[in-house]
Parts: C-alpha cells; sequence; structure tokens
C-alpha cells in the first residue's frame, strides 16, 4: 500500500474486514494481520477499498471513527447500496436528518448519550451497532436502539462476546489468489561486499525445542529478567503476541546476541513463533543494541473517547492502565504465580506486557475516558492514580445499582469544592487531602484514593468503609516527597 492515499486508514479497515472473515473479529489478541495476507486481499479488493476511504472520510463524526466509517463503506460497496451507507451517516452527521426512529438517528442518540457519560463505545461495539444500523437501513426498517457486546476476558469472569452482527447480502473482501510467487530478499548492489557476503537473513518459525537449542549459544548476554520472560509467556499463551521486526541476532560466531527473553518465552509457553533471524553480525556491534529511548505505547484513543486530547494523551492512558491492571487484574495472577504454574523468581507483582495494556485500554473504554478526571483530580493526588480512582468509583457505584452521575459529581465536587457543605465529610476530605498535597504530608501516592474510596463507599453509595488490600511495593519505600 506504499505510496497510497489514506494508506494506515485503508490498512486498519481491511485488518479489521479479514478479522470479520475468520469470524475472529471479537476475539482476545493483536489487532493486526499478516502482511503478506494484507498485501495478497490488497491486490483483490483495492479498487473497493479506494473507493471505500473516499467514501469514509468524506464527512467525518466525532461519534463514528475512520476505523468504523471505512468498513462500513466498502461493506455497502459489496452488495452494491452505498446510497445505504450515505443515508445511515447522514442521519449521523445531521441530527435532524429523518424521523426520530431511522437507524442513523438511533444510532446517533445512543453514541452520542454513551460519549456524555464519558463512557464512549469501544471501535468494536460502534463498527458491530453499525452494521446492524446499515442492515436496518437496506432492509427499510425502522430501530429503537442497538446491542452488541464484545463479552469479558477479566481475571473473574469469562463472558463470551454476543455473535457478530451480520450485513444482508455481504459475502465478505473478494478472495485472494491461492497462489503467490515467493520472492527473494533484496539486496541493494551498493551493500559493502565483505557485509553483503556474511549476514544471513529470514523469517523462521521457532518453537520449544529450537528456542531450548539456541540458548545454549547465549553465553555473553545480559542476565534474564523474569517478568520481561512472564510478560511475554501471557502474551504468547494468551494470542496477544504481535510479530515486530526486531530480530533474533546471532553473531558470526553463532553466539546468540538478541532475543534471549523472547526465546526463553517461547520455552515456557510451548508454542511456535515467527522470528526474524539474522545471523553473521560482527560481536562487537553487541555494545550497541538497546541505546535508544524506550517507545511509548500506542493505543486507538480516537476510539476510546476523542475529546480534550493533548499530545500527552497516550502516556496518561497508559499510566491508568497500569494502574487498573494493578489493582484489578495482578493480584490474580500473583496468587496464581505463587500456587505454582508461573516462570519462578520474581516476588513482585506481575508487571503488564504493551499488548496487555492496549487489550485493557480496549475492554475497559472508561480508561481512556478517565484522563479526563486524572487532569481534574491532580490537585489532589498524581494523575494516574486520580485516573483510576475515577474508573474504580464508577465500576463500584455500578455494583450496588447506584446511578454513574453521582460518582460523576462527587468527584466533581471533590475537584471545585462547589456544591459542599462545609462541615461535611466530603469538604473535610477534601481539606485535608489539599492540606497534605501542599505540605507533602503524604506516606505514599495511594493514601488519597483509599481515603476517597472510604468516604464514598460510606456516604455516598452506603456500604461503609471497605478496607481493600494493597498491592505489594515495587523496591524501597518511597519518600514523602515523591509522592507528590
Amino acid at each position: 500500500m506504499r505510496g497510497v492515499r489514506h494508506a494506515t486508514a485503508i490498512q486498519t479497515a481491511l485488518t479489521k474486514l479479514i478479522r470479520i472473515d475468520q469470524g475472529a473479529i471479537a476475539a482476545a489478541g493483536p489487532e493486526s494481520a499478516d502482511w503478506d495476507l494484507l498485501d495478497r486481499y490488497w491486490t483483490t479488493n483495492s479498487d473497493l477499498l479506494r473507493s471505500a476511504a473516499a467514501h469514509g472520510l468524506a464527512e467525518r463524526s466525532g461519534l463514528l471513527a475512520d476505523t468504523v466509517r471505512i468498513p462500513l463503506a466498502f461493506m455497502s460497496l459489496r452488495i452494491g447500496r452505498i446510497a445505504a451507507y450515505d443515508k445511515l451517516i447522514g442521519a449521523i452527521i445531521r441530527d435532524d436528518a429523518g424521523e426520530p426512529h431511522e437507524p442513523g438517528r438511533v444510532l446517533r442518540r445512543q453514541l452520542d448519550w454513551l460519549h456524555r457519560r464519558r463512557t464512549p463505545a469501544s471501535t468494536l461495539e460502534a463498527l458491530a451497532w453499525g452494521i446492524q444500523a446499515l442492515d436496518d437501513v437496506v432492509n427499510d426498517r425502522k430501530a429503537e436502539g442497538y446491542d452488541w457486546s464484545p463479552g469479558r476476558t477479566d481475571a473473574k469472569q469469562a463472558v463470551p462476546a454476543d455473535p457478530w452482527p451480520r450485513l444482508t447480502g455481504y459475502q465478505g473482501l473478494i478472495p485472494p489468489a491461492t497462489q503467490r510467487e515467493q520472492l527473494p530478499i533484496v539486496i541493494a548492489a551498493d551493500v559493502d561486499p565483505a557485509l553483503r557476503d556474511r549476514i544471513q537473513a529470514g523469517l523462521e518459525i521457532v518453537g520449544s525445542e529450537k528456542a531450548a537449542e539456541w540458548m545454549k549459544k547465549n553465553r555473553a548476554n545480559r542476565n534474564i529478567q523474569p517478568a520481561n520472560v512472564e510478560r511475554l509467556r501471557r502474551d504468547i499463551e494468551g494470542g496477544l503476541y504481535q510479530f515486530n521486526p526486531m530480530p533474533i541476532v546471532f553473531d558470526s560466531d553463532g553466539n546468540l546476541l538478541n532475543g534471549q527473553h523472547r526465546l526463553t518465552a517461547v520455552k515456557a509457553a510451548q508454542r511456535e513463533v515467527p522470528f526474524l533471524v539474522v545471523r553473521g553480525v560482527d560481536p562487537k556491534a553487541y555494545a550497541t543494541f538497546d541505546t535508544s529511548a524506550r517507545r511509548p505505547v500506542t493505543l486507538d484513543l480516537e476510539a476510546a473517547g476523542g475529546y480534550e486530547g493533548t499530545s500527552n494523551d497516550p502516556e496518561l492512558v497508559t499510566a491508568i492502565a497500569q494502574e487498573y491492571w494493578r489493582w484489578k487484574l495482578a493480584p490474580a495472577l500473583a496468587a496464581k504465580r505463587a500456587g505454582g504454574g508461573e516462570i519462578a523468581g520474581s516476588t513482585r507483582l506481575p508487571r503488564p506486557s504493551v499488548s496487555e495494556i492496549q487489550r485493557i485500554v480496549k475492554e475497559q473504554p472508561r480508561i481512556a475516558a478517565a484522563r479526563f478526571w486524572a487532569r481534574k483530580l491532580k490537585v489532589l493526588g498524581r494523575p494516574a492514580v486520580m485516573g483510576f480512582l475515577a474508573v474504580d468509583l464508577a465500576e463500584a457505584a455500578e455494583q450496588v445499582g447506584v446511578p454513574v452521575e453521582r460518582a460523576e459529581e462527587f468527584l466533581t465536587a471533590l475537584a471545585t469544592g462547589e456544591g459542599i457543605e462545609r462541615g461535611s465529610p466530603v469538604a473535610d476530605l477534601r481539606d485535608r487531602l489539599l492540606r497534605a498535597r501542599a505540605t507533602k504530608s503524604m506516606r505514599d501516592r495511594y493514601e488519597p484514593m483509599r481515603e476517597i474510596q472510604a468516604v464514598f463507599r460510606q456516604h455516598v453509595v452506603g456500604e461503609g468503609e471497605v478496607a481493600e488490600e494493597q498491592p505489594k511495593r515495587r523496591g524501597r519505600r518511597r519518600r514523602n516527597a515523591e509522592a507528590s
């Protein structure tokens, strides 16, 4: 797709369409497809995909992301009903278009209501509802509302996703050719002949036996970090591992220079994984590995809620997701590890992998929306902790049947001080936290969260104080100054 206009948007849409054809659109795992497969589908569907991108990007709506509109436009083109797509999108963008029960207007109200509650629909939910609404337009049906759930895969309870909606007449992508010519690796003519003759590269499938054999050549590498291996193993076993061109590297003497953590994880997971493998590297090149700054996690924040956006949103949402992992998911993994079956060698809480962070943000839309509260409540505590707190209070309210709006009103009062009576528990809590923040007298970064949780549960949802065990800290006790 190099040189194609809107290539990134088309690639994302094509990936979703492939996963729909495969019946894996709602399955856990990386939202990516093999490059070879993408290229083959692009060859047979390029004209329709270009046209779908032109329609999908012609009129934009903050309620429906590009990654939803382009697949909907493609499906409409595939069944020869692009006018149905235009009617649907027109009603979403212009709220006064059509009757109140027109599918587009109903879908708009549903998406707008969730957006205003700061719990926007996920990309998958919006796409599923969009297909249901488009099918209603195609069949000239009125609508009351749309429903599709992606299910849950958290540690407490696994709930399967609802059956994926179908569009009348849609038969999927145009199938690619079954055979594809195998192309040789291209080496530029002006590459140093000595380097060209020494370096060998290729894509190889690595299983546990091959990984164990290669690890015998791991003679001069860094110490293996069990926590890194554990994250990779979870990704591999859970189908979350994403292929990337970071290679397994051997030097000219056959020693392993790069990839020890991935190979150890493959060995532990007893699965096969494709890796790019490079052999013949100068042993002295090892000193130049991993010297770049750490890359931020890539998140689809437009689909997760595109308001109040700033350049640091991915970092903030990642930090909130890490707190969610720490409090909601990591304790169960730690308990499982204590009972055996996990890679030994670490007594700390397991840290999430990049793929696990991406899945958490995808499955928990409140986390992306919580960046609003993270900024608003930073006068009381660390933004990431305050963002997680907003998610936790909303869940606590839902569990006991209290409207989520009560949690939002409670947090707004804490942040602004408006509408609370002097001497009330909420006012006393706010004054106490502001003093502790100003004097840096908090015991740790979670003290404000614990106090807010206790007051909320006692005076808003009526549960009384709930003592939630704090996860074990990593490393030494932090100074009070760092808690600010």
